[in-house]
């Protein structure tokens, strides 16, 4: 079924106090169980949505549900269209679109606030207490995580994406509070395109006016992890990344004056306390 901003907004005066983590899951057997279990403790409930799988992750799924019973599980069963792909064209069927996926799986949740997770990011419980903690009503908090991969000798390194060594500072990562009006939509571009389709709207939300503060690190997005399979080798390009890019001048040389040198040092500091949770015994 298409789910309408109507029938969101009239599941939202029963939602009750508390944080729903809404996790996307698509062939995420090497990442799901890490990610599932660094964020069950902070959670109110945690609801997953799977999609196209045909590995083994429904079957960890199924386990973790048996042992955790604040999981829930849904299957979205209409294929859905990859974000950054070319099927978002004129004529698409939004059954198979990210926003109608994702406001499915907000109709399953049942707390006020949601936060949305990606099957490949293992997340920081402590800095997520710490955000749930001090959250107020009408806010809307983005977050961001550092990219990482693993080098022969098992050496932790932040992996640059678009030019930055973090995650999520498109707003495509967040904690916020599920309101009248509040959905994910598909905006058509006018000229026959479409975006990919996860945008997520509030009402009364200015979007391009959040602070993307590097000083607040919630999670390692570990998607080269998943891609190399259990073999992780290094192109030689890779090789030059593993060596300078957990570097505090490096940082500073792409950041420039935009973070101060308190935040980039909590980057740095944080980095290397948590990087023992992502050796590559644990992802084979």
């Amino acid at each position: 079924m298409l789910i309408s901003q109507k029938f969101l907004d009239s599941l939202v005066k029963n939602r009750k106090e508390g944080v729903s983590g809404l996790m996307r899951v698509s062939n995420e057997e090497k990442t799901v169980k890490q990610s599932i279990e660094s964020v069950i403790n902070v959670v109110d409930e945690l609801v997953i949505i799977y999609h196209n799988c045909y590995d083994n992750t429904v079957s960890i799924l199924e386990s973790l549900a048996l042992k955790y019973s604040k999981i829930s599980i849904f299957e979205y069963k209409q294929y859905v269209i990859p974000a950054n792909s070319g099927g978002y064209i004129e004529g698409f069927n939004p059954y198979h679109s990210l926003a109608n996926y994702y406001n499915y799986g907000l109709s399953k949740c049942n707390y006020k606030w949601f936060l949305k997770i990606d099957a490949d990011q293992i997340y920081f419980e402590d800095e997520l207490r710490k955000l749930f903690n001090k959250r107020q009503s009408k806010a809307y908090y983005c977050m961001v995580g550092f990219n990482v991969l693993v080098d022969i000798n098992d050496n932790i390194s932040v992996f640059l994406f678009e030019d930055l060594p973090i995650n999520g500072y498109h707003g495509d990562h967040f904690l916020t509070e599920i309101k009248i009006g509040s959905c994910f939509k598909i905006l058509n571009y006018g000229d026959g395109s479409y975006s990919q389709c996860e945008q997520y709207y509030e009402p009364n939300i200015n979007w391009g006016m959040f602070d993307f503060s590097l000083g607040g690190s919630f999670w390692y997005h570990v998607r080269y992890f998943k891609d190399r399979g259990s073999n992780f080798v290094l192109s030689d390009k890779e090789k030059v990344y593993v060596k300078k890019y957990v570097n505090f001048k490096y940082l500073r040389s792409i950041l420039g004056d935009k973070y101060s040198d308190t935040k980039l040092c909590r980057v740095v500091k944080g980095f290397n306390k948590y990087k023992n949770k992502l050796l590559r015994s644990n992802f084979m």
